[in-house]
């Protein structure tokens, strides 16, 4: 594999930003991104970066992310009743949307990074689904719900 020039790397992370930054909601519950949305928003990561990713990959890479994005959805959503019992209608119609987008922008970005570590021959594309891809996607994923959203 030639090395890859720095303008070449940048131009498929800027590729990848876009792809995550432009993501829509899939048609249905508002907000809600479906399996088959972020599987194509990730395939799409893919492709820009020139990784062929099977679909196993991409199936394991969104199923490795939906435990830690549920599981912080839960958690918003019961301290939400106990601030605001009668309110929970209107924070479901609120943030469920929010945080679906959080998560599927999340996803994007933390799969960009591991991409990027495979262009970098920091990982070999082989060893994306292996616990140590897992890893650094799961690392970056966390990192990612952490920051700071505007609004």
């Amino acid at each position: 594999m030639e090395k890859l020039s720095d303008t070449e790397l940048v131009g498929m992370v800027k590729a990848a930003n876009d792809i995550v930054e432009n993501i829509k909601p899939s048609v249905g519950y508002p907000g809600w991104w479906s399996q088959l949305h972020l599987f194509s928003m990730i395939a799409a990561i893919s492709t820009a970066f020139m990784i062929k990713a099977d679909t196993d990959l991409l199936h394991a890479i969104i199923h490795a992310a939906n435990d830690i994005g549920t599981a912080k959805y839960k958690a918003v959503m019961k301290l939400l009743w106990f601030v605001k019992p009668g309110q929970m209608a209107v924070f479901n119609g609120v943030l469920f949307p929010e945080a679906a987008r959080m998560r599927a922008k999340a996803l994007g970005s933390a799969y960009t990074e591991l991409c990027k570590a495979v262009k970098q021959r920091r990982l070999n594309a082989s060893e994306m689904g292996t616990d140590m891809g897992i890893n650094i996607l799961l690392t970056e994923f966390k990192r990612q719900l952490k920051k700071p959203r505007p609004g």
